[in-house]
């Protein structure tokens, strides 16, 4: 049996043993937890990124194609990847992606038949952000393919400034065009580049001119190129006249008069605006009531003396004096106009009376006599 001393030992030495094993597993427990918070904080997500993109446009019937590199900026991995639809077009490239690296070549590439693919490429990861890219190709064909497009009108106008029409002239083909040539509608001019000889698509501005004569112009434009089919434009512009602007100034009026002389409104006619072709009256008075006037008058100018006259019997006449022109603004002014019943035999005019007065004098009243008639009194009483 062993003493007591030692037994106490025993216990001391298990007892500190127990508690360093304890210590030691928390220790590690706690190294385990931070360790692996620190990776998950440093991960983030996963950036897909498009880089060293390059096209080539070819002749069909060859398809032309845009290659780039996709890579993964980002530490987590990606499972898959989607890839929209682009029309006329297929799109290949990598599904899936590791953290941090260089995913693949991603090749766009067109149908064979000559014409322009345009679109934008949307590419998802099942996790981060999609990415969009523009994708513009062209297939060029044998032979030459002319394109107009982007049109801008200056139309209609007032003469005498012509209408315009420009569009962009574009080639959709390789192939060199050394000469153009041209025709448009009647009346008008028209105006592009001699020749479209370059690899750059565009060839130049064609613009369309009318003349500065009021009408229209209509027909098609066409461009012909030595080699290959022409382009057509449709035209339709117009030169307008200038609108008259037409009105009344210094005006007078003679009424009232007696019957059968006729009251009447004197004005002369002003025009601020373009020429007046033809110009028409009316008062609303009807048959025996006249408007004389010019008939016509030139741009920015006096026309010209109008003049109405009432009928010749006697009444109140009221209404509107119009002066019309075939294209433009009308003058217009409100009349008044009076012609009295006419007198007839004697009547006394002129009174003046003396009243009242102071005696001795007497309270006068004082005339003038008139006849109104046609025959002469032979007496009066």
């Amino acid at each position: 049996m062993l003493p007591l001393f030692s037994l106490l030992l025993v216990d001391i030495f298990l007892m500190v043993s127990m508690m360093t094993s304890r210590f030691v597993q928390v220790v590690c427990l706690l190294v385990c937890l931070f360790s692996f918070s620190s990776v998950q904080a440093q991960t983030p997500a996963p950036g897909l990124t498009l880089t060293s993109c390059t096209s080539n446009n070819y002749n069909s019937p060859t398809a032309s194609t845009m290659s780039c590199t996709l890579s993964n900026s980002g530490t987590g991995a990606i499972s898959s990847i989607s890839y929209s639809t682009l029309a006329g077009m297929t799109v290949s490239g990598p599904s899936t992606c590791s953290a941090s690296a260089s995913c693949g070549p991603l090749t766009i590439r067109t149908a064979t038949a000559a014409g322009a693919y345009s679109g934008n490429l949307t590419i998802t990861p099942n996790t981060g952000v999609a990415i969009v890219s523009p994708v513009n190709l062209m297939v060029y064909g044998s032979d030459a393919i002319l394109n107009l497009r982007n049109c801008t009108q200056v139309n209609p106008t007032l003469a005498p400034t012509a209408a315009t029409m420009s569009c962009g002239l574009r080639k959709l083909s390789s192939a060199a065009i050394d000469s153009l040539s041209y025709t448009s509608p009647a009346g008008t001019t028209i105006t592009g580049p001699a020749s479209c000889t370059g690899t750059v698509p565009a060839c130049g501005t064609v613009t369309i001119t009318t003349a500065t004569t009021i009408g229209n112009y209509t027909g098609n434009a066409t461009i012909t190129p030595n080699t290959g089919a022409a382009a057509s434009l449709p035209i339709n512009l117009t030169v307008t006249t200038t609108p008259a602007v037409l009105s009344f100034k210094a005006c007078s009026d003679v009424t009232p008069t007696v019957a059968p002389q006729r009251a009447s409104t004197t004005c002369t006619l002003g025009n601020t605006g373009g020429a007046v072709s033809s110009i028409t009256y009316s008062s609303g008075l009807g048959v025996g009531s006249p408007i004389t006037g010019p008939s016509s008058c030139a741009a920015n100018s006096d026309c010209g003396t109008v003049k109405l006259m009432t009928r010749d019997v006697p009444g109140n006449y009221t209404g509107t004096l119009r002066a019309i022109p075939n294209a433009g603004s009308e003058a217009t002014r409100p009349f008044n106009l009076s012609v009295l019943t006419a007198l007839t035999g004697l009547n006394l005019k002129s009174c003046v009376d003396v009243n009242p007065s102071y005696a001795p004098n007497r309270a006068t009243t004082s005339c003038t006599l008139n006849n109104a008639s046609a025959t002469a009194v032979s007496s009066i009483s």
